[in-house]
């Protein structure tokens, strides 16, 4: 506006869309086309915004008239339009699933409902029904005569309503409180959804916390148009298939008067009202005066099994805990999980011993913790009480979203255990161990999550029918599926992958049919901050090195490209976001690879730290990367950029060194925990001869003066024949691959001895990998790449 000052700018008047004519006709044109569409097939509402996308693709290639009858893509690119690829937007298609599928097994295609036209890709949108997700796909075949969702939708009639029906009769008769009398939830609990009052537009008992209420559709604020959300309730190129019955409840609804329309969401509201009661969460208590009311929400997700069919529809409600004020209605809130390094420790010593792995999960794990404030909430949406509708919930058990609701469980559960000799390990306090003459049992948790192992199966049974009958179990069996990675044995070995995991993260990041590369980054480059420009949008930037740190838990191969990338999270530039594609693209080729950990009569502990000397080039700071074995097993590693600049080389590899010495003791102390006594003291492998000198003899001077902290910790573990540390060659340096990005050889070489392999119980082999010099030349030549090489 400023350099062109004869342009001003001004609004229509509200409601008076006349005064925008040429906008709003072409937004009527739209939305007529796509509504036309949408009802001839009976395309569920969830789906209009691709559908008007669709329709604005055909739209731009139908003739025009005041263009003398040629396209706005003709005029816009000089050549006639396509019309043979256009079908019936809604009929059945059958796309090719082959490069999707995980085996050799799974259907080459499944049936479909087409939702339009890619205006990124050159293919259709395919519409999965049952799982409520998008395949793009150029090799389709169509049925245009066959409309699924018109059959859909006359076979789930009765479950579209859209409102319960009111019931009939009270479910109950409740007296009216008297002055000494309080009402319970659990009194008058409401067994099923479809006969319940629904409590409309009803006002809130608090005014602290106010309410949102989500639509399933974006609608036109009074000051300006929201963009509507691109695909919120499914996603792009799924890697799984499903034979289930094709629901349409498959979607996720995102508020309660979306849920309220489906039969399955309605009694997974029901089952979830009947465990609140069930625990007697709560009781029913006039809204005192002075006290600060917390909201409540449902929430919906689907839970899905390994196969990627529906295992169950899941609704949860849940406090509004940002509402909450510290000091009133919280203060502790801290709660410890598992760490990855305990669990693998535990793993390790349970396949040496062929012990039994098993498996728990907690239903409605929160629910059980005791909390230690007066805390009200109101009464869950669609499910008031309907002769106390002003009444507010006081809770006398923890709840979803309650800031302190996993602390309150983890402190009831590790009551639970102690009383039952279990002992929390000082080490990991998410570790219980139970020692007697006779029984050797491990409790590993996670939130809700429990892994069982030890010498003893009648003593496992019958914990888990202990566990059972205080918190209501569910027994997952062998241990096959643990926060996301998949546990598979063969020959007495375990195999831990994510591979599922990452194919959501390449399909997020549209790399789902990238080029694979065999390397997660290019040799020898040190990324700068300022290299390249920024990233308008850098959100998917965040998003995807974020999964990428998740996936290091099994990948130690990704964990020095993860940390570089990682560095670049403030402002990234188009270079990273290459460097992201580039790791990728890497585990396009190895997503089947993954962790493995065998059998070990050895239990000692060796690690190998290395350190690269100023290999930042923007503060000239080291890089400290180390592995800790215990026996043949890899159990911890890491790639860290250090806290201060290192004046010399020897001074980060003894800063290197000091920070892998606590890790060890760290490793060292837990298997004493565990009953372990290692036959050799640890050994720390470091290639930096002045650093192994520091170590083992009293040398001090001006140039090690100002790193005196470390030098006295490590010379005292080491005085004290806790553990030794000893020089190698640095072609036997397996830390090289957590401090620099190395050779394909190289690479290849360190990565195979951290024992990541590929799943030998895959039917499918590795994706044929690209040369890389050939991986080179394309990243030179395709610096503006969207995603797709």
């Amino acid at each position: 506006m400023t350099q062109y000052p004869q342009i001003s700018f001004q609004v229509s008047c509200p409601h008076t869309p006349e005064q925008n004519d040429i906008s709003e006709r072409k937004h009527r044109h739209v939305v007529e086309l796509g509504l036309a569409n949408m009802f001839h097939a009976s395309i569920p509402m969830n789906y209009w915004d691709v559908i008007f996308e669709s329709v604005t693709f055909v739209i731009n290639r139908l003739p025009c008239s005041p263009n003398n009858d040629v396209s706005p893509f003709e005029m816009l690119f000089n050549q006639k339009p396509n019309y043979q690829f256009f079908h019936v937007l809604g009929c059945a298609c059958y796309p090719l699933l082959r490069p999707y599928n995980q085996t050799k097994l799974q259907p080459r295609s499944e049936k479909c409902a087409l939702l339009g036209y890619s205006p990124v890709y050159k293919g259709y949108k395919c519409l999965h029904i049952p799982t409520g997700r998008i395949y793009i796909s150029r090799h389709v075949k169509f049925d245009d005569s066959d409309l699924p969702f018109t059959y859909l939708h006359t076979t789930t009639n009765d479950e579209t309503q859209p409102y319960p029906t009111p019931p009939q009769q009270p479910l109950s008769v409740i007296p009216h409180p008297s002055d000494n009398t309080t009402p319970n939830f659990s009194d008058h609990l409401i067994s099923s959804p479809q006969i319940t009052t629904i409590q409309q537009n009803q006002p809130s008992s608090s005014r602290n916390a106010p309410t949102t209420t989500s639509h399933s559709m974006m609608t036109r604020s009074k000051t300006q148009t929201l963009k509507p959300k691109i695909f919120p309730n499914h996603q792009l190129f799924t890697t799984t298939t499903s034979n289930h019955h094709p629901k349409l409840a498959s979607v996720e609804p995102t508020c309660y008067t979306q849920a309220v329309k489906d039969k399955n969401w309605r009694l997974a509201m029901a089952a979830e009202l009947d465990a609140l009661a069930h625990n007697a969460t709560w009781e029913l208590v006039p809204p005192p005066s002075d006290a600060h009311v917390v909201g409540s929400k449902w929430l919906f997700r689907i839970k899905y099994k390994p196969d990627g069919s529906i295992e169950k529809y899941k609704a949860r409600l849940v406090a509004k805990g940002y509402s909450q004020l510290e000091g009133i209605d919280y203060y502790e809130t801290f709660s410890p999980v598992v760490k990855p390094s305990t669990v693998r420790v535990v793993l390790s010593i349970a396949i040496s011993h062929n012990w039994p792995l098993h498996q728990l999960d907690v239903n409605n794990a929160f629910l059980h913790g005791d909390l230690e404030e007066t805390v009200f909430m109101e009464q869950p949406p669609g499910f008031s009480d309907t002769l106390y509708p002003n009444h507010v919930c006081k809770l006398k058990k923890a709840i979803y979203g309650l800031k302190q609701a996993p602390r309150a469980w983890f402190f009831k559960l590790k009551e639970f255990l102690t009383t039952h000799q279990f002992v929390s390990s000082q080490c990991d306090h998410s570790l219980f161990i139970l020692k007697t003459t006779s029984t050797i049992m491990y409790l590993l948790v996670y939130v809700d999550d429990i892994i069982i192992t030890g010498n003893s199966p009648k003593a496992i049974d019958k914990l888990i029918k202990t566990l059972d009958a205080e918190f209501s179990i569910k027994d997952l069996g062998e241990l096959s599926y643990f926060l996301g990675i998949q546990v598979s044995s063969f020959h007495k070995n375990l195999h831990l992958s994510q591979h599922r995991y990452l194919q959501t993260v390449l399909t997020r990041a549209a790399m789902a049919d990238a080029k694979p590369c065999q390397t997660p980054m290019q040799a020898g480059i040190q990324p700068s901050k300022f290299e390249g420009s920024l990233l308008e949008n850098p959100h998917m930037y965040r998003s995807i090195v974020g999964a990428l740190q998740y996936a290091t838990i099994t990948r130690p191969d990704l964990t020095f490209a993860v940390n570089k990338a990682s560095q670049f999270v403030a402002a990234p530039t188009e270079k990273h976001w290459q460097l992201v594609k580039r790791i990728l693209r890497y585990i396009r080729g190895t997503l089947h690879h993954g962790l493995i950990i065998k059998p070990s009569t050895d239990l000692s502990i060796h690690a190998y730290c290395d350190a690269d000397w100023a290999g930042c080039p923007d503060d000239r700071r080291s890089t400290t990367g180390y592995a800790v074995y215990m026996g043949c097993n890899l159990i911890s590693w890491s790639a860290k950029k250090q806290a201060t600049v290192s004046r010399s080389s020897t001074e980060a590899e003894y800063r290197s060194l000091a920070v892998t010495t606590q890790e060890v003791l760290w490793l060292n102390y837990l298997l004493l925990e565990l009953g372990y006594v290692t036959k050799h003291v640890p050994t720390l492998w470091c290639d930096n001869l002045g650093a192994t000198f520091l170590a083992a003899n009293p040398v001090f001077h001006a140039r090690t003066k100002h790193i005196e902290l470390d030098f006295h910790f490590v010379r005292e573990k080491v005085n004290a024949k806790q553990l030794s540390v000893r020089f190698i060659c640095s072609n036997d340096q397996l830390g090289d691959i957590f401090t620099k990005s190395l050779a394909k050889a190289r690479f290849h070489c360190i990565r195979d001895k951290l024992n990541v392999i590929h799943n030998p119980l895959s039917l499918r082999g590795p994706i044929e990998e690209t040369d890389s010099e050939e991986i080179e030349t394309v990243e030179a030549s395709s610096s503006n790449d969207t995603g797709q090489d």
